[in-house]
């Protein structure tokens, strides 16, 4: 499966290392340039684009709440997305308005610690 991932903090990024592990096409999406060149050279398979959006078969967005609302208003998704915040309900509803297959999760992945400190 081919995946794309916005946001590669603890979260997006363990989502990542562990898709790619198990033979996934990864492809990921962070403003942090730092951090995506780390994840590259940890896992130099996960392709870092400098591109929000790439057509994949699903796109996982593991960002901060804020960001998350912002995009789902702003962005056309073709595909599934999956999120990883903590809360459905605000989402879910901008998801039926806007015609966006969500799939809404739980953070579950990383550990205590932030960005690529929590990859776990």
């Amino acid at each position: 499966m081919k995946v794309h991932i916005i946001g590669v903090g603890s979260i997006g990024g363990s989502i990542a290392l562990r898709l790619s592990k198990r033979g996934h096409e990864v492809s990921v999406f962070d403003e942090n340039v730092v951090t995506t060149e780390m994840l590259r050279k940890k896992n130099p398979s996960i392709e870092v684009s400098s591109d929000v959006f790439m057509p994949r078969d699903l796109t996982v967005i593991a960002l901060p709440m804020n960001s998350e609302e912002k995009l789902l208003l702003s962005a056309d998704f073709s595909g599934p997305v999956f999120d990883v915040a903590s809360v459905m309900r605000p989402f879910q509803e901008i998801a039926r308005l806007r015609k966006i297959r969500l799939i809404s999760g739980h953070p579950m992945a990383g550990n205590v610690h932030k960005g690529p400190a929590g990859w776990d």
